[in-house]
């Protein structure tokens, strides 16, 4: 019975990190930057958002045509002049390509949250739902003639009503920064949308192909390191509780974006996570085990918001800005 309650605590420990390159750790509280974890919901609804916009564009709209048949008056008078200067312009316009134009607008720096809901298949307590949020920066950039989004990790916090789960900051910022590509396709109702290839990353193990390599099972196996600099092989996951300790771990992180809706200079799209995690050791035998979980039934419970940023940040200039990145 204390293994199974045990079992509790450590399933909220089981999630999909973002990755990070630079090792920081924040001073202070993140609180101080505002409700970030929640801020976004517990559900993806960006129908309602584009509604809204498409409302806000057509009012825009009705105001630039004013101001267009102005302009147009003014430019035949002065076509009547000049007239072949006029068409000189006309010649020099070049079209664009929607599509092009479309995936060129999302080159920038964003802020991301992420949001992934589990269902842990506990024995005798049944199924216990837990809620990963994801806190990093990225970049979407050109890599010759392919769109290319770079994701740094910062911080993740783990809601569950069972266990106060902790993932040091060491975890998220000492996972190298991954990159995947991005596709751009058009709706044909004159919006665009996108998505995000499927990405895999080893965490605190070396794997030769981190997408379908087998994890390593057990501290001994020579391709776990101590990746988070603290003395325990792979990564460690606090756990308080009734029964409190840590747990030492190797993960595959492993997802893709999909049904990306672009509204402004936001984005989101729902998650598909399939991302993996095996225990390796921990302070307290009881803890020592793994435990079965699964996606949350409801797809839109996953989603990534990223938030388009004016430069480059790091984790440490992020996290005072929180309360206003994401105060939606």
């Amino acid at each position: 019975m204390q293994k199974l309650i045990q079992r509790v605590f450590l399933a909220a420990a089981l999630s999909a990190l973002f990755a990070c390159g630079e090792h920081t750790v924040p001073e202070g509280d993140l609180e101080t930057g505002g409700d970030w974890t929640n801020s976004g919901g517990d559900t993806w609804a960006p129908q309602d958002d584009q509604d809204d916009t498409a409302g806000d564009e057509d009012s825009s709209e009705d105001d630039d045509t004013t101001g267009d048949e102005d302009t147009a008056d003014e430019e035949d008078t002065t076509g009547e002049d000049d007239g072949v200067d006029h068409g000189d312009d006309e010649t020099e316009e070049e079209p664009v390509d929607p599509l092009e134009q479309a995936r060129e607008d999302l080159v920038g720096f964003y802020a991301m949250r992420a949001r992934v809901a589990r269902i842990q298949e506990l024995p005798i307590f049944g199924d216990t739902p837990a809620v990963t949020v994801s806190l990093g920066v990225s970049e979407i950039h050109w890599e010759g003639d392919d769109l290319m989004v770079s994701e740094t990790g910062c911080h993740v916090e783990v809601e569950s009503d069972s266990v106060d789960t902790i993932i040091p900051d060491a975890v998220p910022q000492s996972t190298p920064a991954r990159t995947a590509l991005v596709d751009v396709y058009d709706n044909g109702n004159g919006t665009f949308g996108w998505s995000r290839e499927v990405m895999s990353t080893a965490v605190g193990a070396t794997l030769v192909n981190p997408d379908s390599d087998a994890l390593p099972t057990s501290a001994s196996d020579s391709r776990v390191f101590d990746q988070d600099g603290d003395g325990n092989p792979g990564i460690t996951v606090l756990i308080n509780a009734i029964f409190s300790g840590e747990i030492y771990a190797v993960q595959r992180q492993r997802d893709e974006y999909v049904q990306g809706v672009i509204e402004g200079d936001d984005l989101s799209a729902l998650v598909s996570d399939s991302s993996e995690q095996s225990v390796i050791g921990a302070s307290t035998f009881a803890l020592d085990t793994n435990v079965i979980q699964s996606n949350d039934p409801d797809p839109n419970r996953s989603f990534v918001v990223m938030k388009r940023l004016d430069r480059e940040l790091t984790c440490d200039e992020l996290f005072p800005l929180l309360g206003t990145i994401f105060n939606d």
